[in-house]
């Protein structure tokens, strides 16, 4: 018999993601909403909704997820030349710990960047202390970088300062998101769209350079995107 698997989620989100919790069911978890309080750490939560001896699984695991992650980097490393700077958008540090890896392997030496919300630093807090540096909150429409609580022992604090750590990507994002989808027809969401938004922040300093920018996902709701699409480029 196979355990049963529950994704906890925060009421506030999945009251505004109810598609990607029904993506959820199909594949064979549940979605739990847990209190009022979307930044409370899941250690302290999973007793109290009774899974008893549940073990919480987490999203990355810091000996595994960049070695595997580091191929799409060795791909783009080997099908584009001499690039001076990648983006990468930074949640628990998987990506571009993968990306680091990648470029140390070949040899190269491409300046990694990692990309954080302009309301969800913690990483770059932690990075720029040595030390895990958590935030009271985590307000950012990039869902996949909204980290208030480093992982410890995970990649994004062990080995992410190797590479350079940006934040303040806000309303670059929402431009971001409307600039791949107009000129590449692929669809960002927040966290994919980040690494552009960074680029797109720091292009006085980009021009005459190569420079590649990860897209992680888009997984964003229809109606937020119908939203940043309506939008105007103006400014």
């Amino acid at each position: 018999m196979s355990p049963a698997c529950s994704r906890l989620v925060a009421k506030a989100r999945i009251s505004a993601s109810r598609r990607s919790s029904a993506v959820s069911r199909s594949s064979g978890s549940r979605a739990v909403r847990y209190l009022d309080r979307p930044v409370q750490p899941v250690e302290h939560i999973v007793e109290p909704l009774g899974f008893g001896k549940a073990l919480p699984v987490a999203s990355i695991e810091a000996s595994s997820a960049p070695r595997s992650i580091a191929f799409y980097a060795l791909e783009l490393f080997r099908a584009v030349a001499d690039l001076d700077t990648v983006y990468v958008p930074v949640g628990l540090g998987s990506g571009i710990c993968g990306v680091i890896a990648a470029r140390d392997a070949l040899g190269l030496t491409t300046e990694v960047v990692g990309v954080v919300a302009e309301n969800a630093p913690t990483y770059a807090l932690s990075v720029a202390a040595g030390r895990p540096v958590p935030t009271n909150r985590a307000d950012t429409l990039a869902e996949g970088i909204a980290v208030r609580v480093p992982d410890p022992g995970g990649a994004g604090h062990n080995h992410e300062g190797r590479g350079a750590d940006r934040h303040g990507v806000g309303a670059e994002l929402r431009l971001a998101a409307r600039v791949m989808f107009s000129d590449t027809r692929n669809l960002a969401e927040g966290a994919g769209a980040a690494a552009l938004a960074a680029a797109i922040q720091e292009r006085g300093r980009l021009a005459g350079k190569r420079v590649a920018v990860v897209q992680s996902g888009g997984n964003i709701e229809r109606a937020l995107m119908a939203e940043v699409l309506a939008e105007g480029d103006a400014g």
